[in-house]
């Protein structure tokens, strides 16, 4: 598992402010504090993935165009299972079945269907599109990447965040002539998982039969960032003069 870590904080410093009004008392032990936020990123390799395969047919009747749908999705499904891993989830997704039109008028009923599969090991990936595509399906919607250890990952971005807040509250505090004291408040938010590069493939059937297609096509994931953020609030202690 390749990791690559960065960070990115940022920052600012709040002092609470006394306001004076008529027969109001003013409060010497108000004590300012500093805010800030950091951010944790680590980047890691895709080890899962998720692939919707996509079956549309057509048919003068909607009776017709569903049950030549239900043949080719079940042939797809028993073929999707063939390919994938024992542990792998394959189902079905969605279906429909509406009228097809042509120049505004009515031309018959398409039906569609999609099935998801997610797939423990990446490797599975080009197997699974090729069984689809040769068991009739015709079109592989989307293809999505995962990973198994995103959940500790997170939590390793998380510590970085929370860290680099304080380094930041720290700096902070210095240039403004003090220290850092207390921890007040700490708090996160949702997780985020990107890919710069995310594979959304939009592969015919028809087509590709057609070109001669023959064996599973070559799909490199780049690697997934994830990243969290945390904000946090410290007490700032002003230095005693000698």
């Amino acid at each position: 598992m390749r990791l690559f870590i960065s960070s990115l904080v940022v920052g600012s410093i709040v002092f609470s402010a006394t306001q004076i009004h008529a027969q109001v008392p003013v409060r010497n032990d108000a004590r300012p504090d500093i805010n800030t936020m950091g951010r944790g990123e680590i980047r890691v390799a895709p080890d899962r993935a998720t692939v919707l395969v996509s079956i549309e047919t057509h048919a003068s009747t909607a009776a017709a165009a569903s049950s030549a749908n239900s043949q080719i999705t079940n042939a797809t499904i028993k073929a999707v299972k063939a390919a994938a891993g024992p542990q792998d989830l394959v189902t079905t997704q969605s279906f429909s079945v509406t009228p097809d039109y042509q120049k505004g008028k009515p031309s018959g009923f398409g039906a569609r269907n999609t099935i998801r599969a997610e797939l423990r090991d990446i490797a599975r990936l080009g197997p699974v599109i090729d069984a689809s595509l040769t068991a009739g399906a015709t079109q592989i919607s989307q293809v999505q990447f995962t990973s198994s250890t995103a959940s500790e990952v997170r939590k390793r971005a998380l510590k970085l965040a929370v860290a680099e807040a304080r380094a930041d509250a720290e700096t902070l505090a210095d240039a403004a002539g003090g220290s850092v004291g207390r921890l007040l408040s700490v708090s996160t938010g949702p997780s985020n998982i990107s890919n710069s590069r995310l594979a959304t493939a939009m592969v015919m059937g028809g087509v590709a039969r057609a070109a001669g297609y023959s064996e599973p096509p070559p799909i490199i994931p780049d690697d997934l960032t994830i990243s969290t953020l945390a904000t946090t609030r410290w007490e700032f202690i002003p230095r005693r003069n000698p």
